[in-house]
């Protein structure tokens, strides 16, 4: 009868054990999975930020120029350091588009350096888009995982 207690006693305890270290594992494996998630996440709110510095930027410059803004095109073209970096490909119109020098006007006074898109930026190309309407300027990520929307810098018209 004793005997009998300690092996049930012990196949519990392996039991408990085994239980544990599924337990253990599956969280291990599940936070593994989620990692690549996590990323992009990650990657989104750095190009929601750098949108937001650009944007800020160029308020700062609308504001020290007496409300008047440089020659934004209507039509959406690529931020770059160069007008002449011919047309960078912005996924999330999935067609080329021509560049726009906003290095002239906002560096260094405004900030440091143009934004870089970690995925999708080069030596000439940043990986943001720019257009011009309605007083307004808008300012979005060509590329995304999760669908980032466009920021819009709400700008009172040029006098």
């Amino acid at each position: 009868m004793k005997n009998n207690k300690q092996q049930l006693l012990q196949w519990l305890r392996r039991g408990v054990f085994f239980c544990f270290g599924v337990i253990v594992l599956t969280l291990i494996l599940l936070s593994i999975s989620n990692y690549p998630v996590q990323w992009r996440v990650q990657v989104d709110a750095e190009r929601r930020r750098s949108t937001e510095v650009l944007a800020q930027a160029i308020r700062y410059y609308y504001l020290d120029h007496d409300q008047t803004l440089f020659g934004i095109p209507t039509s959406t073209h690529m931020i770059a350091n160069t007008d002449s970096c011919g047309a960078a490909v912005c996924a999330r119109f999935n067609t080329p588009l021509p560049c726009f020098d906003l290095q002239q006007y906002l560096v260094p006074n405004y900030i440091h350096a143009l934004e870089q898109d970690v995925a999708a930026g080069s030596s000439h190309v940043t990986g943001y888009y720019i257009s011009r309407e309605n007083g307004g300027v808008t300012i979005g990520a060509c590329n995304s995982f999760f669908k980032l929307d466009p920021l819009s810098v709400d700008l009172v018209p040029e006098k």
